[in-house]
């Protein structure tokens, strides 16, 4: 606007400085240069008119972009958060399900082994209990019946005597005397071999047991 002052005051003076037709000239160049000041004048303001409205939908734009972006970045972080939130519960559920199963499957392991070792102390007890002495030496004299008869009274191999007569003390100390090398004649190897495995409570026993297959 200062400029467009300055150059109409300069062509008033060029104007008042000439005279006749170079005045006249000189006005209408003044005109014709003042036009065109008006018509750059006109374009510069459409221009920055332009370039206003164009910067002010940019501006516009770039705020329905960045509320647009900010409004789907927010539904993503609540979708991904729900996700996240079903998720953890599914985990939760499947951990307390597994949780609960292997507790379930110790507590039928644990009922299984007390069984097994129920049953194998129930077995060990059976196979460690003694015998009576009588049930024993009865069980111990089955390996004697071959030589000596169901009654004792029989001569082993036409040989031994008749030991259902023996007392339970004489029983006891041929045997040991077998099983020793003390005692025995031609029939010694055939009685060691069948007593050599005998315990002492097993001696006493049959011992015991001989004398009452007479009654």
């Amino acid at each position: 606007m200062r400029n467009r002052f300055l150059l109409i005051i300069l062509c008033f003076v060029l104007a008042g400085c000439g005279g006749g037709s170079d005045k006249q000239n000189t006005s209408d160049d003044a005109k014709a240069l003042l036009e065109t000041f008006d018509n750059l004048n006109k374009s510069a303001q459409n221009v920055i008119s332009s370039v206003a409205n164009t910067t002010s939908e940019i501006i516009e734009k770039a705020d329905e972009i960045t509320k647009e972006a900010a409004q789907k970045a927010d539904d993503i972080t609540k979708d991904l958060s729900q996700k996240a939130d079903e998720t953890a519960k599914t985990l939760s559920e499947n951990l307390e399900k597994v949780n609960q199963k292997a507790n379930e499957t110790v507590q039928s392991v644990g009922k299984i082994a007390d069984k097994v070792i129920q049953k194998a102390e129930n077995t060990v007890n059976a196979a460690t209990s003694p015998l009576n002495d009588l049930e024993n030496g009865k069980k111990v004299f089955r390996r004697c019946i071959p030589c000596h008869g169901p009654k004792a009274n029989l001569s082993a191999v036409g040989k031994s005597q008749d030991i259902s007569k023996w007392s339970k003390e004489s029983i006891a100390n041929a045997i040991k005397g077998y099983k020793d090398g003390t005692y025995g004649g031609s029939s010694k190897a055939t009685m060691i071999s069948s007593i050599k495995s005998l315990k002492p409570q097993d001696i006493t026993d049959v011992a015991s047991y001989i004398p009452t297959l007479r009654e």
